[in-house]
């Protein structure tokens, strides 16, 4: 049973491989490197903002939890 299993995973690996392979050739193909590269910072750039808006959200709401303490 053990080896029937192991086989198996190999062709599911490769599954998920090509699939994945499909997805960002879909999704990219047509761009040219600079627009990839543009594409590339904008994301990074979003991943920043997503962080910092996560932070400040933090501090709002334990300063929220302060002054409801003190009030």
């Amino acid at each position: 049973m053990h080896q029937r299993h192991a086989a198996a995973t190999p062709s599911r690996c490769q599954h998920r491989t090509l699939t994945t392979y499909y997805a960002w050739k879909s999704k990219y193909a047509g761009l040219e490197v600079s627009q990839l590269r543009h594409l590339k910072d904008v994301e990074t750039e979003l991943a920043r903002l997503k962080r910092m808006y996560a932070d400040l959200a933090l501090e709002h709401h334990a300063s929220k939890d302060v002054l409801l303490r003190n009030g």
